[in-house]
């Protein structure tokens, strides 16, 4: 079914004010954008990708997952506006392509704190890059369709130092992604996102964030051809800590804090229908838990995506 597969990268701007003012918070990540037929596109063509989602924080956990008292906690509605083109040429046997994202998000601080100050600009960083898509394949003789790609995010967003929470990372990223949707047998398929996220040095600081890992997940069953509901989620979790000046650790012997490596998972139900017109549609809910050095509540995604 669909076109979430045309999407990968894609960043939420959903901008994370950190337990720590000094621990650089890893920036925003494709956390629960894309899920149903990750690895599956349509056909090859120029196709207009919306994401609408929201987000409402109910905790925030501290580095052994304990719930912080009287944090700080936000809700966020961020959109991204995607358009992606799949060629009808070869390359490595599939069909290459590219994609373009920006971002607009509106972050909003709870708990009446008066004390963190958000940057009125909605808008975020820019991404893109070059993939692969392998249409009809098959693994142990079940279809399999794939993809690869390399997107780039750019700093091109809205960063102000005298702003507690910006629409921008203010630093470059790369980040390699793989996904696939395997159907075992019709009525049901399973669609898996990677996504390895290398950052650079916050610009004009020594402070980086470490590398990253998200996997983005959607058991899906198809009630016909063109209704799939699903049962997805993600899962975040940082490989090594964060690092000042290359120092990893900086943040230990400073701060007093034992690891800022971060952590989440998630779970929800969701639904997709392509219409006879062609336009795809997908909604689903996820809830988070066992969230450590980083918020914790729960997302709500709509996405639109039709061929021009």
């Amino acid at each position: 079914m669909k076109q979430s597969a045309l999407i990968f990268l894609v960043f939420l701007v959903l901008c994370n004010y950190g337990a720590s003012g000094q621990d650089p918070q890893i920036p925003s990540v494709n956390l629960g954008f894309t899920n149903m037929q990750a690895g599956k596109s349509r056909p090859p063509g120029l196709y207009y990708i919306q994401y609408i989602q929201i987000y409402q924080a109910r905790n925030r956990r501290d580095a052994y997952g304990r719930k912080i008292e009287n944090a700080v906690l936000s809700s966020s509605i961020t959109t991204l506006q995607q358009v992606a083109y799949i060629s009808n040429s070869k390359f490595l046997n599939g069909n290459p392509g590219f994609t373009v994202l920006s971002v607009l998000t509106k972050t909003s601080p709870k708990n009446n704190s008066q004390s963190i100050t958000v940057n009125p600009s909605p808008f975020g960083d820019v991404v893109a890059g070059p993939f692969v898509q392998w249409y009809d394949k098959h693994f142990l003789n079940m279809p399999l369709s794939h993809r690869f790609g390399i997107n780039i995010g750019f700093p091109a967003g809205a960063y102000s130092q005298q702003y507690n929470i910006n629409p921008s990372a203010h630093l470059f990223r790369i980040f390699p992604h793989y996904e696939l949707t395997l159907t075992p047998v019709n009525e049901f398929s399973l669609s898996l996102k990677n996504n390895f996220y290398y950052f650079f040095n916050q610009i004009g600081t020594e402070s980086k964030p470490g590398i990253t890992y998200n996997l983005n997940y959607a058991l899906e069953y198809h009630i016909y051809k063109r209704l799939t509901v699903e049962l997805a989620g993600y899962y975040l979790t940082q490989f090594m800590q964060d690092s000042h000046s290359g120092d990893y650790g900086y943040y230990k012997r400073n701060f007093n804090m034992p690891t800022t490596k971060e952590r989440l998972f998630s779970v929800g139900p969701g639904m997709g229908y392509v219409t006879k017109s062609g336009l795809s549609m997908e909604i689903k809910t996820m809830w988070e838990m066992k969230a450590k050095n980083r918020l914790e509540g729960v997302r709500s995604t709509f996405l639109l995506s039709y061929q021009l």
